[in-house]
């Protein structure tokens, strides 16, 4: 049961981050100028720092191979940049 509470707050802040970063922060500010890319920093070590702590929880309670898959997943949503024509992308290069 935690392994599914983990996972779905690893999920929950990816999405929330995800969609702030693709909606909200080209509204408020411009994208180029320095509070722009302040805040797209700000929400990205926050999306970093709060999937870490998670993972560090999923290590602790399940051990070493699921704490592998789970990073080599959040690794491959990282890389595509959560873009699902990315995924598809990605998963082919994976393949091969």
């Amino acid at each position: 049961m935690t392994l599914l509470i983990s996972v779905g707050l690893i999920a929950a802040t990816l999405a929330v981050c995800d969609t702030v970063r693709r909606h909200l922060i080209p509204l408020v500010f411009s994208v180029d100028a320095l509070a722009g890319k302040m805040a797209t920093d700000a929400l990205m070590a926050f999306e970093l720092c709060a999937t870490s702590f998670e993972m560090g929880a999923i290590f602790e309670h399940h051990g070493l191979a699921t704490w592998s898959v789970g990073l080599f997943c959040l690794s491959f949503y990282q890389v595509s940049g959560g873009r699902r024509e990315n995924l598809c992308r990605v998963s082919v290069c994976v393949a091969l």
